[in-house]
Formats: C-alpha cells, sequence, structure tokens
C-alpha cells in the first residue's frame, strides 16, 4: 500500500476494543455473582445435588461412579521408623494406570486412628511438608505437627514440584489444558486420586476417619477436595482462601464457574464439617484483602449460619500458620468430637461369650431345597414362627419359596416345616418374608423377584385356618429386611428399595403403616448419593432402632464402613453417616426393649468376607454408646454341627426372652440351615 500510518495512529481504536472486552466481561461477571449468590442458598439446601453438580463442572473422572474396589498399591517401601511412627513410601495405581505417589505415616500400634491428608503446595513435595528435606520452609513443620496429635498422616505428590530442584519436568497449565479439552482437568484428576487414597485407608483396620490440611495450592486441593467428599470430617485450608476474580489461573478455572462456585460457594459445601480457613495479614501472594472479601462472602451465604465459618487472619507471610490451636481442634474432630457426634453407634467393648445363652438348629436344609436363607423369627398368635427363603438349585435359583416352622412352647420343639408363599403361576422368586399380626390376624409381606435382586413387587398373604393364603399384589419394588417396631402408634420396618423398574434394590428405605389387618406400606427412600444417580451400596439392608424422639436406620455398605441415618418425624432425614462399630458388610438386625435399652446383632468385622462371628451389642439409650457386646456365635460349633458361618440375623422379643434367628452356612456351600439363640433379658 502507497498509504502508510504511524504504529499508534489506531492506538485508540484497539483502546475502545479492549476495554469494551473488560467492560463486557466485568457485565458479564457482575450479573454471574448475582446468580451465584443465589445459587449458595440451594447448596445449604441441597448439598448433594449441587456437589454432584459441582464434581461434573472439574471434570472426569469426578462424574464417575464410585469404584467397588480399592486402588492397587504398586509399590511401597519402609523408610524409617522413629518416634513411634512407621514412615512409607507409597504408590498407587488410582485409575488407568495412573500412578500418585506419597508418604505414609503410621502411628504404631493396631488401634482405628484418623488419617489426615497433609497437603503440600506449590513447588513442593511430600518430603518437604513433612521434614525429610531438613527444613521445612514456609510450610512450619506442618506434618509434624499433625503427627503430634496421634493421627496417621498421608502426604501426597501432586504436579506441582519445583522442577529445577527435584527434576522431572512437566508443564501443569499444557496437561491443565489438555485435559479439558477431553472433559477433565488437573484438579478433577488429583482430587479424584486423593478420594481414591481414602478408598484404600478406609478399608484398613488402623483408619478410622479422614481429614485434611493443607497451605497455597495444598489450601486449594484442601478447600475443593473437601467439598467434594464428605469423607473429610474436618479441613485447615491455609493460605489460599480469596476471590478468584484476582487470580484469574488456568487451572482454578472452568466452564462457567462464576455462575456456581467461587471459593465461598465451594466452602459452603463442606457445611457442617468442620472447614477452618486462614490466610495471613503480610501474605506476598494472596492479598489479605481479597481474602477478608472471601470471608465476608462466606459470611452472607451462610446466613444465620455464619458463625459456622472459621475465618481467621493471622501474623504472618505466605506460610502455615504456627498456631497449634486449629490442628488440636481438627484432631479433636477426627478422634471425639465431631465423629461422636455424628456416629450414635461406637463400641467400648469386646464381645466376650454370653453365660445364657442357649441354641438350636431348628432347620437343615432338605434334599427339595437345600439353600435356605434370610430367616425371619416372629411372635404371631402366641406362638413362634421362624421362616425362610428356600431355593431348590442355589440362590434365588429354581423353585424359591417362603417355608417355616411353627413353635407353641417357645421355641423348645418345632412343628413340620410348611410353605408360606410360592408362585405357581410365573415362577417368580419369593423372597424375603416379613409378617405383622393385627386383631388376631396374621399376614405375611413377601417380596417378589424375576432374578437375584431383582424386585418387581410384593404380595401379602393372609394365614387363615392354618393355611396361607395370597390375597394382593403390590407393585412398591421392596424387599423388607426387619420385623415391624411401634414407633408413635406406627409400624416402622427397615429395608431397601429399587429406584425404578428393571433396576437393582440400591437404595435404603423405611416404611411405615397405620396398625391394621393389612398394612398399607408408605415407603420413605433415605437420602444419599442415589439421589443424584450415584449407587455406591451394593446390598444397603436396612434396620432400624426406634426411640421416643427419633429413629436411627442403619445401614450395610459393602464398600466400606456401615452408614446411619436420623430422624426425629420419620420424614426429613439426615444425610448418611458412617457407623464407628466393627461392622462386617452383611444384613443387620436392631431394635428397642421394653426399658429404652437398644440392640443391635451383627457380624463383627475380622476379615474380609468372614461371617463367623456373630454379635449382640447393647446400649442403655439412643443417646449413648455401645458399651457391651456379646458373642452368639463364632465359628464352627461341634456341639450342633454347624458353622462356621453365622449371618443374616433377626431378633423378636418376647416378655423377657430375645430371640435371635440367623443363617448358618459353610463356605461356598449351597445347604444352609436355620439357626436360633435364646436369651434372657434381664440378663442383659
Amino acid at each position: 500500500m502507497q498509504f502508510q500510518e504511524n504504529y499508534k495512529a489506531s492506538e485508540r481504536f484497539r483502546a475502545e476494543y479492549r476495554d469494551s472486552l473488560n467492560a463486557l466481561i466485568a457485565a458479564r461477571t457482575a450479573s454471574a455473582a448475582e446468580e451465584r449468590k443465589s445459587y449458595a442458598a440451594e447448596i445449604l439446601a441441597e448439598p448433594e445435588r449441587c456437589r454432584k453438580e459441582f464434581r461434573a463442572m472439574l471434570g472426569w473422572p469426578l462424574t464417575e461412579p464410585n469404584p467397588r474396589e480399592a486402588p492397587t498399591v504398586t509399590y511401597c517401601e519402609k523408610l524409617t521408623e522413629e518416634n513411634g511412627v512407621r514412615v512409607y513410601r507409597m504408590q498407587f495405581d488410582v485409575i488407568g494406570g495412573l500412578k500418585m505417589t506419597g508418604l505414609l505415616f503410621r502411628q504404631i500400634g493396631s488401634e482405628p486412628r484418623p488419617l489426615v491428608i497433609s497437603q503440600h503446595g506449590g513447588d513442593g513435595t511430600p518430603e518437604r511438608v513433612s521434614g525429610l528435606f531438613e527444613s521445612t520452609s514456609n510450610y512450619n513443620e506442618m506434618t509434624e505437627r499433625i503427627l503430634a496429635t496421634g493421627v496417621h498422616v498421608f502426604s501426597p505428590q501432586l504436579l506441582l514440584w519445583h522442577k529445577e530442584l527435584y527434576g522431572a519436568s512437566f508443564n501443569r497449565q499444557a496437561t491443565d489444558v489438555k485435559l479439558k479439552s477431553v472433559g477433565s482437568s488437573i484438579a478433577a484428576i488429583e482430587i479424584y486420586a486423593i478420594t481414591r487414597l481414602l478408598d484404600y485407608f478406609e478399608r484398613q483396620p488402623y483408619v478410622s476417619t479422614f481429614g485434611m490440611v493443607g497451605l497455597s495450592y495444598g489450601g486449594f486441593y484442601t478447600l475443593y477436595t473437601a467439598a467434594a467428599e464428605p469423607r473429610i470430617l474436618s479441613a485447615i485450608s491455609c493460605g489460599y482462601m480469596n476471590c478468584r476474580k484476582y487470580y484469574p489461573v488456568v487451572d482454578w478455572s472452568w466452564l462457567s464457574d462464576a455462575y456456581r462456585y467461587d471459593h465461598a460457594e465451594v466452602a459452603c459445601l463442606v457445611y457442617p464439617r468442620r472447614l477452618v480457613l486462614q490466610i495471613a495479614d503480610n501474605d506476598n501472594i494472596f492479598n489479605v484483602n481479597g481474602g477478608i472479601e472471601a470471608f465476608n462472602a462466606l459470611k452472607e451465604n451462610l446466613g444465620e449460619r455464619a458463625d459456622w465459618a472459621d475465618c481467621t487472619v493471622f501474623e504472618g507471610t505466605h506460610e502455615f500458620c504456627r498456631d497449634d490451636a486449629p490442628i488440636a481442634r481438627l484432631a479433636k474432630d477426627l478422634f471425639s468430637g465431631a465423629q461422636k457426634k455424628r456416629a450414635e453407634l461406637t463400641l467400648a467393648a469386646k464381645p466376650i461369650p454370653h453365660p445364657h445363652l442357649t441354641k438350636q438348629i431348628v432347620h437343615r436344609a432338605d434334599a427339595e431345597f437345600p439353600f435356605l436363607h434370610d430367616t425371619m423369627i416372629a411372635h404371631l398368635g402366641g406362638r413362634l414362627l421362624l421362616a425362610w427363603y428356600n431355593c431348590t438349585e442355589d440362590e434365588i435359583a429354581g423353585r424359591t419359596v417362603i417355608r417355616g416352622r411353627w413353635s407353641d412352647d417357645g421355641g423348645k420343639t418345632w412343628g413340620e416345616s410348611e410353605i408360606i408363599c410360592e408362585d405357581t403361576e410365573n415362577g417368580l422368586h419369593m423372597v424375603p418374608v416379613t409378617f405383622t399380626e393385627y386383631n388376631g390376624e396374621i399376614w405375611a409381606y413377601v417380596t417378589q423377584m424375576t432374578g437375584h435382586d431383582r424386585p418387581v413387587g410384593y404380595v401379602c398373604v393372609h394365614y387363615e385356618n392354618g393355611s396361607w393364603v395370597t390375597k394382593e399384589k403390590r407393585n412398591d419394588r421392596v424387599l423388607f429386611n426387619t420385623l415391624p417396631q411401634i414407633w408413635h402408634g406406627k409400624w416402622v420396618v427397615g429395608g431397601r428399595m429399587a429406584a425404578k423398574a428393571g433396576e437393582l434394590p440400591l437404595v435404603p428405605m423405611v416404611a411405615f403403616a397405620e396398625p391394621a389387618e393389612v398394612a398399607d406400606w408408605k415407603i420413605i427412600p433415605l437420602p444419599g448419593p442415589w439421589d443424584t444417580g450415584e449407587f455406591p451400596y451394593a446390598y444397603p439392608e436396612t434396620t432400624v432402632l426406634v426411640s421416643e424422639d427419633k429413629l436411627v436406620a442403619v445401614t450395610r455398605r459393602d464398600e466400606g464402613i456401615a452408614q446411619y441415618a436420623t430422624s426425629s418425624d420419620g420424614v426429613s432425614w439426615s444425610g448418611q453417616a458412617p457407623c464407628d462399630l466393627p461392622i462386617l458388610p452383611a444384613k443387620m438386625c436392631g431394635g428397642t426393649l421394653a426399658d429404652g435399652r437398644q440392640f443391635l446383632v451383627y457380624n463383627e468385622f475380622l476379615r474380609e468376607d468372614d461371617r463367623s462371628r456373630l454379635v449382640l451389642a447393647l446400649r442403655d439409650n439412643a443417646d449413648s454408646a455401645f458399651s457391651k457386646a456379646w458373642i452368639l456365635a463364632d465359628g464352627l460349633d461341634d456341639e450342633l454341627n454347624g458353622g462356621p458361618n453365622w449371618h443374616y440375623p433377626c431378633v423378636s422379643v418376647v416378655g423377657n426372652t430375645m430371640y435371635i434367628s440367623c443363617t448358618v452356612s459353610k463356605g461356598e456351600e449351597i445347604t444352609r440351615h436355620a439357626a436360633l439363640f435364646t436369651l434372657p433379658v434381664d440378663e442383659l
């Protein structure tokens, strides 16, 4: 071109473009802030739904269902043992060959203790934060101070180390961009990896509960992991809390995040678990004023819950706070405070054999029905009925019927077995059964299945003149796991249900009914991750403990610790929380005695899949810990010629006598029997 201009002749237009773009961003940001503020109320009202949306925002693999198996340990080396602590370098395959390494600091001793994730920040390593490189720098002996409280510590290595000092070069931002192009992010990968570490340690007998502590980038991971992972009961995020608008960092940004989650909203996802947020008054990386702005936004989000926010400005620079009080509170939360307040069930005594226990095999498998399971002992019409489901081939294979035997003398002798319920028309499997009695009328409620754990409804069966007559079919896809108990004038029973037709019964539930000749059960699913489409419990069999002012529903969890939920009205329930009892994944049975004492019968955890020890635990009332426990059965019993497995208990209390029935089996053998234990209540 012949026409020429000075380089800056059109600078005004470039500036206008820049400024108008910034104005457009500012307008969108302001609009997003208003929407985000209203969304905070949703977080507090529906945390599970919002947690799922939060995990989806971060990306895969946080969108995946929880794996059934723990991650594989690919490397483990003991480095040292000193001051009562063993130190190991461990590596795990957390997903698809991704190998995460870290240091485990395990307190010597066999009793279960909390485990705290000690998370380094930018340019850091587990060795630096834990004192293996002499100075801990600005971490101020973070790991050692946590260890001093008596907990275990695991410190993972994230993609944050100083490349020049420690080698193994990388580009974190480029890695994040690549991950986001395939629906993930570096934050999603590393938060997921930390949750997989919890999956591993949750299965270790020396670990009880979890907390997390971190500085800087470690503070980011602490805040975001605690938001995504409810198993973290208490957390300290130091040197990070701020407003994201002041720090447009690529790996702290996700598509449309401003409409839902700044750090103040992420913190709301941790409520009501303890979260300590700290920033230094002279922090040279994160300005303290932005931190205070974030603190105020969090308190505004919380409204009347604002006192929960533990936000601290301390004297210092970009460093881990030197005050030990927050660490002590975290340890107290994990050892006793938060965990014991949340747990309705704690065991303070090892079980011993009960001196007044009597036992018998009521029914041995016969040639026609070798498989027997899921017994139900009930006091009906002044007599005892022991019922179970029987199969002609294997578990829920061939003909599957409900059978039982009556006793007219309190269980001393038993009549011949009889069929209570069978589908002779469509060949449906009948499993399991529960019973009610009202005005002398006895009813059985039997789930119908097309195959193993494929319920299509249940039938109501009436006991008429010595015979069982099927009267009515209902479409609720439920399995009743216990006998009904009375609560506020209603029957209540625990069980599990399928969310939709054709699905497995992966949702724990309770059911209520007004006492009547035939119960009209109202099914109440318990809240949990299944509300947002995740089903982490394979067999969520549920039992109920009743007291005047609350219900406690205890649910089997095959992938970890048994869970419980509470309710004061039977309609609104708390979220799931871990029981502090050594319960093996298998069906339990609980209840309340006439004097208010509560019991729970379960298989004590000895090792994986070992159902050889059946235990009865007792507590004084609904607000106390379980303090006594007795062994009902323990391995092979030569006197009864039964065992070694005793499982799936049912309990019925009649006057001063407690009857406990269960399945008796041996390894993988198909043949199973029905046993009964008898105890005087006043001797408990």
